[in-house]
């Protein structure tokens, strides 16, 4: 009576193992659709969006939120509330859907905004000033 039971153990056993043993290899697109080669799991591509936020002065913004919020109809559904400038004033934004975006940073009453769009592979360098 044991035998079914280790058989279907060992058939589920298996059947896990070759679902963590498929490849999640594709390929990278340029800004021109054209492939621009291999992507592996452990690779990342360039964020679609990235950046620096500055004061008026033109020196770094550390450990500000960056938000994005969708401009086009219907809205895009946007992943993570905000991203967090670095000690140098850089963000990076992976996982937005191509299209068009409104980025605003605020820092107490002051403020910056800029609107861009990604094409599919392509990234955007905006830069945010807080004025």
């Amino acid at each position: 009576m044991n035998h079914p039971l280790r058989a279907t153990t060992a058939l589920l056993l298996l059947l896990l193992a070759a679902c963590g043993s498929a490849s999640t290899a594709g390929t990278v697109a340029g800004p021109d659709g054209a492939s621009a080669g291999p992507l592996d799991a452990g690779s990342r591509a360039a964020p679609p969006f990235g950046g620096h936020v500055t004061d008026a002065a033109g020196a770094p913004v550390a450990g500000v939120l960056v938000e994005a919020t969708s401009l086009d109809r219907p809205l895009k559904p946007v992943p993570e509330k905000a991203v967090l400038t670095d000690g140098e004033g850089r963000y990076e934004w992976y996982g937005l859907a191509p299209g068009r975006y409104r980025l605003q940073v605020s820092l107490g009453a002051r403020s910056g905004s800029a609107e861009a769009t990604t094409a599919p592979g392509g990234s955007v360098e905006i830069d945010l000033v807080v004025r």
